[in-house]
């Protein structure tokens, strides 16, 4: 069984009963952390990432919310303690939304961009400065498209799967990111349904093994999926593509915390820090 959940945190104006329930099924560090965030935008984002997986591990292992606890490897993806199913979790958040991806056949990865423009250099500027973070295939396949629009949407798409990609393995987007290419067979992501035809190549050579999944939450929210079978997990149960892409889901608040139980004593001090902030930076 795998999951595909996403949030909509931006839209999500939270009470103070709604914010200190939250809070109050997170672990004290995972609150405390949150809590210095400087925008709301940010904790809500980050609070949102940790509902989504705890939700996550309380469905899939029927485990007690007091019982899940998370670490992070020394490259930031959360782990969850003294778990022995294999379940491989990710989330991410960017643009309006929180996403997670859940596997326990595959360790998975995930990403969300939103296709929006807000450099004060143009686009032909942007791109050179990125130069070195696509191949000369890659490259080809974003400027290929006649409008900037269609070619922005396209470089996020490729940086998305990238992202999805690194996330998976565990070694953080500092690597050399030309190392390794996609081979998008599609030229747009659909608003509905998911792509999972785009390929991986490592070196110049394919990696048949690892599947992509590529959807929109809506018309400016790209989401790929990285999953890539354990050693393991025999061949034959991993290679229909048709059978493995999980249609992403959009959560409601109700929905997140539907069967949380509070475990963590949080008291009106977090709600009234919380509720000073400014929802972004001010950018004008």
């Amino acid at each position: 069984m795998s999951l595909r959940w996403a949030f909509h945190y931006s839209q999500w104006q939270p009470s103070k009963e709604e914010w200190i329930l939250a809070a109050s099924c997170l672990q004290k560090e995972e609150a405390n952390r949150i809590s210095q965030f400087m925008f709301k935008r940010d904790a809500k984002a980050s609070l949102c990432g940790r509902l989504l997986l705890r939700k996550a591990v309380h469905d899939l292992l029927h485990l007690p919310y007091d019982r899940i606890r998370f670490d992070r490897t020394d490259k930031g993806k959360p782990v969850l303690v003294g778990d022995n199913s294999n379940l491989s979790l990710n989330v991410s958040h960017q643009g309006d939304f929180t996403v997670l991806s859940a596997s326990f056949q595959f360790e998975t990865g995930i990403d969300v961009m939103k296709v929006d423009w807000l450099g004060k250099e143009d686009l032909d500027q942007f791109f050179y400065t990125m130069r070195k973070q696509f191949t000369d295939y890659e490259w080809r396949s974003i400027r290929k498209f006649f409008t900037e629009e269609e070619q922005l949407e396209a470089f996020y798409r490729h940086w998305c799967l990238k992202e999805s990609y690194v996330k998976a393995l565990g070694i953080g987007i500092a690597n050399d990111l030309r190392a390794f290419e996609f081979h998008p067979q599609e030229d747009d992501v659909p608003e509905k349904g998911v792509l999972t035809n785009t390929t991986l190549y490592v070196d110049g050579k394919l990696q048949e093994k690892w599947i992509f999944e590529e959807s929109k939450v809506n018309k400016k929210h790209l989401v790929a999926v990285a999953l890539r079978p354990r050693d393991s997990i025999d061949d034959s149960s991993t290679n229909t593509k048709e059978n493995i892409a999980a249609p992403l889901v959009t959560l409601s608040f109700q929905d997140l915390v539907s069967s949380a139980v509070p475990f963590n004593v949080v008291d009106d001090n977090y709600w009234n820090k919380f509720s000073v902030k400014s929802e972004k930076p001010n950018l004008a």
